[in-house]
């Protein structure tokens, strides 16, 4: 929680957005490890929308769904959060490799 006070995030999207970026880490290095052999383009969509599914099933893991569903917000959004993190951190993965690749 010191990380969160630091960036100055507020609670939960602040903890979704790191859990986002946490989970999008992870997957781009497996496949880079893994040496997946599509494009760079359908990759980062891939990690993307594998990264926003992880923090989804985490977050009903951790039955915050729930607690969301209770204050009347659906699911969506936190996928959406993860997805937003996700998305940032591919597009500057693209900007610093210079450019989007084939």
């Amino acid at each position: 929680m010191a990380l969160l006070h630091l960036l100055r995030l507020p609670g939960l999207p602040g903890v979704l957005l790191l859990r986002g970026g946490l989970a999008w880490m992870i997957l781009r290095f497996a496949a880079a490890y893994a040496s997946v052999g599509i494009g760079q383009v359908a990759l980062g969509i891939v990690v993307c929308g594998l990264a926003a599914a992880t923090v989804l099933l985490d977050a009903v893991r951790r039955r915050e769904t729930l607690f969301l569903a209770n204050l009347g917000i659906p699911w969506w959004p936190v996928a959406a959060t993860a997805a937003i993190s996700a998305g940032a951190l591919e597009g500057l993965l693209r900007a610093v490799a210079g450019g989007v690749g084939g």
